[in-house]
């Protein structure tokens, strides 16, 4: 089976951004997880991740590469692991997305 025959030629990697380090919007974090889901070509979910450290301010893109091939024409689906120090780790709500083509941005949002 071609497995390159049936992707999409518009295939291209998902970017994750998060600015919360580099600058410096929130103090209270170590680190931002994020998990990213897709299903399989066998049918069976495939998850992902990649951290963001307070560590390592200027890292604030990370390209998501899966170990197994997924099926770019069904939504994915993301999720943001905040941990904390002062409450520990605190995962977030899965949040669906159709669009392979745009990036994700996991920084947080002040009111």
């Amino acid at each position: 089976v071609d497995i390159n025959d049936h992707a999409p030629s518009s295939y291209s990697l998902l970017d994750v951004y998060c600015y919360d380090f580099n600058n410096r919007i929130r103090d209270d974090l170590h680190a931002r997880k994020v998990e990213i889901k897709a299903t399989g070509v066998n049918g069976k979910p495939v998850i992902t991740s990649v951290i963001f450290r307070e560590k390592e301010p200027d890292l604030y893109v990370r390209t998501i590469r899966f170990v197994h091939a997924v099926r770019m024409d069904l939504p994915h689906h993301y999720r943001v692991i905040d941990i904390s120090k002062e409450k520990g780790i605190q995962p977030g709500k899965w949040i669906g997305r159709t669009s392979w083509e745009s990036i994700i941005d996991v920084t947080t949002r002040l009111n």
